[in-house]
């Protein structure tokens, strides 16, 4: 009978992932979700581990979104709170993903960063499913049909 392991969960910066690599301190039977912060361009990806192997691209997966629209504008008011994510732009064109978020004075703010063909996102209001943007389209492969057997 083969014998049965449980998968514990780690998140956490990729300083901290690369602390427990170095003092070989790394599970293999524990998912690292690893969230790489990124100055430049104040991007954040994140990079799954399962031990040492790596789970998902080396581009990663972006934070999850609320929802997909064309421009900013179309955003429904009731909908721009403080931390709420969207997924803006159309095919041909590009998508940004547009975070709302509150300066020190409290005031709604909106940060846009680019989207391109090295990440994915999860959406939610489409069952979280992972989209890429490919060949100029927003397009998902968690819909794969295998076919009957």
């Amino acid at each position: 009978m083969a014998e049965k392991h449980l998968v514990r969960h780690w998140r956490g910066s990729r300083e901290n992932y690369n602390f427990l690599k170095k003092y070989n301190k790394l599970n293999p039977w524990t998912k690292y979700t690893v969230i790489d912060d990124n100055p430049e361009n104040d991007e954040q990806t994140i990079v799954e581990y399962l031990g040492e192997n790596q789970v998902t691209p080396l581009t990663g997966q972006l934070l999850p979104v609320d929802s997909v629209y064309e421009t900013i504008n179309a955003i429904p008011e009731e909908k721009k709170i403080p931390y709420a994510r969207f997924l803006v732009g159309k095919n041909g064109k590009g998508y940004k993903i547009v975070t709302f978020t509150l300066d020190s004075g409290n005031n709604l703010c909106t940060e846009v960063t680019k989207f391109d063909y090295r990440y994915g996102v999860r959406i939610k209001d489409r069952m979280l499913k992972n989209y890429v943007y490919f060949n100029s389209m927003l397009r998902t492969y968690d819909d794969t049909n295998c076919g009957e057997y």
